[in-house]
């Protein structure tokens, strides 16, 4: 019955709530994320307890009522984390992982802006060579033209010259 005090406990709790602030402060700073079996083990049988219900409780003492929920709540958000530790364990593997591939991706998104940057640079002086080739050709075709109109004009002048030999010996 809950009506009956437990003398075991009864001193302790004095002790315990003589400092209101700092016991509030403790629940409030419970490392919830490591409670450990022993503990859920203590109070598993208060919790089957048809009794240790919050609406139960309030009609003994409403600030226990506060704490029964309190307890209810860590042995509820134990049970979870049972469940979600894998997982989180899990996802922070997962995360590692992440990190070391897009670490990887980096490093190769970085080499290939490399490559692309030579690629750009390299059809940029294809192009400009083709250009001087186009140019170089020109050139070679205008001297060639050039030297068949040269040659012409000798072949032709020729004649001329045995003319002009005529002429200066005379």
């Amino acid at each position: 019955n809950l009506k009956k005090k437990i003398a075991d406990y009864w001193d302790t709790g004095k002790k315990l709530l003589l400092d209101p602030n700092r016991f509030l402060e403790s629940l409030i700073l419970y490392d919830r994320d490591n409670i450990p079996d022993s503990i859920i083990k203590k109070i598993e049988p208060y919790i089957i307890n048809p009794n240790f219900l919050p609406e139960r409780v309030m009609h003994v003492s409403r600030a226990c009522t506060s704490i029964c929920m309190w307890v209810r709540a860590m042995y509820d958000y134990h049970s979870v984390n049972q469940r979600v530790r894998p997982k989180r364990i899990a996802l922070a593997e997962a995360q590692r992982q992440l990190d070391e591939t897009l670490d990887v991706l980096s490093e190769a998104q970085a080499r290939l802006y490399d490559v692309e940057q030579k690629i750009v640079l390299l059809e940029q002086n294809y192009g400009e060579a083709l250009q001087k080739q186009k140019d170089l050709i020109l050139q070679a075709e205008d001297c060639e033209r050039k030297l068949r109109r040269a040659e012409k004009l000798v072949s032709g002048l020729g004649g001329e010259r045995d003319r002009w030999s005529v002429t200066i010996t005379s």
